[in-house]
């Protein structure tokens, strides 16, 4: 990804997608439709995984994004323990109180790198 407003554009529409993505997995398993909302949760990853993926690049560039993606891991740390656990209420408090607002942040700062 380049430095030009394509890519904040496209990142920022991905992370709006992905946070509205999270409210609809966190009703769906608030409401006990653990199928549906672990089929969500799958599309969630794959969001995720893009992002950093792309944060990394920025990284990786020297652009100083101030964006540390292994909170993003140990935040998964959690997520995988819930998961093994069963324990969806956990889960959808993850998605919604843990990584949301932490992507929510991630886009401010790509905002910012993009206004310097």
């Amino acid at each position: 990804m380049e430095n030009n407003l394509d890519g904040k554009y496209e990142l920022n529409n991905l992370i709006s997608k992905t946070k509205n993505q999270i409210n609809e997995c966190w009703k769906l398993l608030m409401l006990s439709e653990f199928n549906e909302g672990m089929l969500l949760l799958d599309v969630i990853f794959q969001q995720l995984d893009v992002l950093i993926n792309s944060i990394s690049k920025i990284n990786d560039k020297n652009l100083n994004i101030d964006i540390d993606i292994n909170i993003m891991f140990n935040i998964f740390v959690n997520l995988e323990y819930a998961m093994k656990s069963k324990d969806f209420i956990l889960v959808s408090d993850v998605l919604q109180y843990e990584i949301k607002p932490l992507i929510s942040e991630w886009s401010i700062k790509i905002n910012n790198l993009y206004t310097r």
